[in-house]
């Protein structure tokens, strides 16, 4: 269940975030998407996108 509700949230969500990330690309300098690294299970590292909302190298 948990399964089917996620991949339609996905599919309902998609042209919002498409849409989104075309306008981040469209009016600012570099990708729409930044991988910000996250602790995941088992303290494993992972890679956590988000959309990029700040001036450019400014990691932090």
């Amino acid at each position: 269940m948990d399964i089917a509700k996620a991949v339609t949230a996905m599919i309902v969500l998609a042209p919002s975030l498409i849409t989104v990330a075309l306008i981040i690309k469209l009016t600012s300098k570099g990708d729409a998407l930044y991988f910000q690294k996250r602790v995941g299970t088992n303290v494993e590292i992972i890679n956590f996108p988000k959309f990029f909302s700040m001036v450019q190298d400014a990691d932090g």
